[in-house]
């Protein structure tokens, strides 16, 4: 049997009101009904926040519709009934569009309880989704922060135009490049060192490169025009036939000295660049 419920009901005719209430408890609702008319009433019951709303679609000086856009304003997330004796389709969509939860004539309250149940449950899952999709978000904030308060560069790369499609704040830190400048057109072709730019590119147009992991190093160069070595660990991930791409923390991890014994900084990575293929991997 379904608990404890506040309705508030809408309705200037107080006989209206104790059919509607009588068929609430006859369908096993366990009913505390509040009736309002006044436009002042109601806004001052939304307070009480009811679990539902029942109300007649026209009254003296207010309506559903009025009633429904105070209710949106408010931010509450309240099922939401019109009761009417008589009603054109095109009210019936108008209400339904303006997200009242259903639309029920007057004469036909056996099918009130059903539409009262339907209402709360597909308002428990609106709610449920809110609180997953606030949980998710806070997850992502807390992932992002840990990512971006460390000396860690993840960034995503378009293989087929070889432009990055997302790179974390510590680059501009670490390279010295504003981070609008890595999203622009030629960036890794400049800014790649040139004695590992064709190895890059035949990296990425050689057979199957879109779909296997690479291990790799090279070298970016800084806004200073020093070179800065990336030791880079790719992790391709096919994530949809379209869009298929892979991202990379790159953690800069200690100086290295290299064979001409110049002292160049180096970054280490856990994973490297993201990739994006074509649907049809090369054999």
């Amino acid at each position: 049997m379904p608990g404890p419920l506040f309705v508030l009901i809408l309705e200037d005719r107080r006989e209206d009101f104790e059919i509607a209430a009588h068929a609430l408890r006859r369908a096993g609702f366990d009913a505390r009904c509040q009736r309002v008319e006044t436009e002042e009433e109601f806004r001052t019951q939304l307070l009480a926040a009811p679990d539902v709303i029942l109300s007649d679609y026209v009254l003296p000086g207010f309506d559903a519709l009025g009633a429904l856009k105070m209710l949106q304003e408010s931010g509450l997330d309240i099922p939401f009934i019109v009761l009417t004796g008589a009603v054109s389709e095109g009210t019936v969509v108008e209400c339904m569009k303006r997200g009242a939860s259903d639309y029920l004539l007057k004469d036909r309250l056996t099918r009130l309880g059903p539409a009262v149940t339907r209402a709360l449950q597909e308002s428990a899952l609106r709610r449920k989704q809110r609180e997953s999709a606030a949980e998710l978000k806070k997850c992502n904030d807390r992932f992002q922060q840990l990512v971006e308060t460390t000396k860690v560069i993840p960034w995503e790369l378009d293989l087929e135009t070889w432009r990055f499609t997302y790179v974390g704040p510590q680059a501009e830190a670490l390279l010295g490049h504003p981070i609008e400048d890595w999203y622009s057109e030629g960036f890794w072709s400049a800014n790649a060192h040139a004695e590992d730019r064709d190895a890059l590119f035949r990296l990425r147009s050689s057979p199957g490169a879109s779909a296997q992991d690479h291990d790799f190093t090279c070298r970016l160069l800084t806004s200073s025009g020093a070179a800065m070595w990336l030791h880079c660990v790719v992790k391709a991930t096919l994530m949809t036939c379209r869009n298929p791409s892979a991202w990379s923390p790159s953690i800069p991890n200690f100086w290295q000295n290299d064979t001409r014994g110049n002292s160049m900084p180096t970054l280490t990575s856990l994973s490297a660049m993201p990739w994006k293929a074509p649907c049809a991997w090369p054999s």
